[in-house]
């Protein structure tokens, strides 16, 4: 059986990780991207440590993070990666509100990259979502 949250290193990268974003808002532009890259080093950390584990919806939240940490350092290609691979799960899970964001940031990334097959797939894969009524609301 896995350890408990609190004593497995994962958890203290992660946080490790957020408190580095908090501090990131009051930092000086230049010192930001060095920042970003210290946030990246622990989230690929505490990501390594739970796939050894196959914690698989932690893998993927981590996968999630990291994808916002690299868009957030305009580093496009990375983000791409990591959101194409949790978009998936997330559509495949059903979570709905994070996949709709996930396309969105994948839809962007494309954009900002100049692939628009990439751009059109994620504009698809967003659409339907908009368009098509929620089972739950009726």
């Amino acid at each position: 059986a896995p350890p408990p949250p609190m004593h497995e290193p994962a958890f203290h990268y992660e946080r490790a990780a957020a408190c580095a974003r908090a501090r990131r808002r009051h930092l000086p532009p230049a010192r930001r991207l060095e920042d970003s890259a210290l946030i990246v080093e622990l989230l690929t950390r505490a990501y390594e440590r739970l796939r050894a584990q196959r914690r698989q919806r932690l893998i993927l939240g981590l996968g999630a993070q990291m994808a916002d940490e690299y868009y957030a350092c305009s580093n496009y290609e990375m983000a791409l990666a990591f959101l194409s691979r949790v978009l998936d799960v997330y559509r495949r899970e059903r979570w709905a509100a994070a996949a709709d964001h996930a396309g969105r940031r994948l839809r962007d990334c494309a954009q900002r990259l100049g692939r628009s097959a990439d751009w059109a797939t994620a504009a698809a894969q967003v659409l339907p979502r908009a368009l098509t009524p929620d089972p739950a609301a009726a």
